[in-house]
């Protein structure tokens, strides 16, 4: 994923479906209201991008050795 971000095409969107598509909770939610489905969306693009940034700042820092997985990451924002 590292020499993702070095590259400036539509490369990103395709990385951020396949990590949001990995761990989707949304998927039953098609029968309730309208507005849960956005909801629950924007909820996945934030959590992505925020496993996104957490790698980055984590490669940046020389700590890839200690880089939570994203389940693992998903699991320790869920249970704060």
């Amino acid at each position: 994923l590292g020499d993702v971000y070095k590259r400036q095409d539509m490369g990103h969107t395709d990385v951020a479906d396949q990590l949001r598509n990995s761990y989707k909770f949304d998927h039953w939610f098609r029968n309730f209201k309208w507005w849960w489905s956005i909801f629950l969306w924007g909820l996945g693009v934030l959590l992505v991008n925020a496993y996104i940034t957490y790698k980055k700042v984590q490669i940046e820092a020389g700590r890839e050795r200690f880089m939570l997985s994203q389940f693992e990451f998903r699991q320790s924002v869920a249970l704060a």
